[in-house]
């Protein structure tokens, strides 16, 4: 019996496009933690997004989910323009936000 429900062969994996973050807001993440005093690791204790996620994101190397954007803002304290041009950033239904749709 064949399986419809995976058309991929074994072992072959799906492409998944790469969201990248705008340097600039990727520069403003660096500064908005450093102005908090905090290390990686003690950004990751108080926004709940990884150390390694959050390395991605001040590098540009990934764009942040709307929930992740929300925990930054928060811990952060960013407010007015650095809260509007990361907010601007964020994607929806990717990441923590992603749920399949049925």
């Amino acid at each position: 019996m064949e399986n419809d429900q995976n058309p991929l062969p074994h072992g072959q994996q799906v492409w998944r496009e790469r969201h990248l973050l705008d340097p600039e807001v990727a520069r403003l993440l660096r500064k908005a933690r450093w102005r908090r005093g905090w290390s990686l690791r003690a950004a990751e204790r108080h926004t709940g997004v990884s150390a390694g996620h959050l390395c991605n994101l001040e590098n540009g190397k990934r764009a942040p989910s709307v929930v992740v954007v929300d925990a930054i803002v928060v811990a952060y304290r960013l407010t007015g323009s650095d809260a509007a041009r990361l907010r601007a950033a964020g994607l929806n239904g990717v990441g923590r936000d992603w749920r399949p749709s049925y």
